[in-house]
């Protein structure tokens, strides 16, 4: 189950609204593109199913606090954000995030 909220489009299906806002991005060189409502939910993606996913932090703590349930995600989002690829990624000035793959 998914915690962030975010929608994948492929790159003929891309909203007009979206496209609009991307300049920097050669749209020929990717298959999709998936916008995130902020980086909060790109930071959570990538701690659920991204890059971090690989670690398994999302298990039973038997009792003991959830480390997960104390992350600073929007500080998280920030960081990734300063320093990922911007060939592939960005955000808007409405704060969503959106990344082409």
């Amino acid at each position: 189950m998914s915690d962030y909220s975010s929608r994948t489009y492929t790159i003929d299906e891309i909203p007009a609204d979206i496209a609009q806002k991307i300049d920097d991005i050669d749209f020929d060189e990717f298959d999709y593109c998936q916008v995130f409502d902020s980086l909060a939910d790109f930071a959570i993606y990538e701690i659920e199913d991204g890059w971090y996913s690989s670690f398994d932090l999302d298990y039973d703590w038997h009792g003991a606090p959830n480390p997960l349930d104390y992350i600073d995600y929007h500080a998280l989002g920030m960081a990734l954000s300063q320093r990922w690829d911007e060939s592939c990624n960005g955000v808007f000035s409405d704060g969503r995030v959106v990344t082409f793959y």
